[in-house]
């Protein structure tokens, strides 16, 4: 599970949804320093080990919208796991 936050760039992305709550893939990019595509990659590998959970809002009228990310809570996937 450490190995999952010892990328550099991983790590950055769950300080900053830990430090800041959830956001989107870009502004999670921004924090990063990394292009969206980057992130993404690194997003789907921390949620692959239960570190964080994607979240779509929903939005009254509208089809979609942005992808929200937040941290993953206790019971989710990995972490919860004894």
């Amino acid at each position: 599970m450490v190995d999952a936050v010892a990328d550099p760039v991983r790590a950055r992305l769950v300080r900053r949804l830990a430090s800041s709550g959830p956001a989107s893939l870009e502004d999670l990019a921004k924090a990063a320093g990394v292009h969206p595509n980057t992130a993404r990659a690194h997003v789907s590998a921390l949620e692959a080990d239960g570190f964080i959970v994607s979240i779509r809002p929903q939005l009254q009228g509208a089809a979609g919208g942005p992808l929200g990310i937040s941290i993953g809570v206790y019971g989710a996937g990995r972490l919860g796991r004894s």
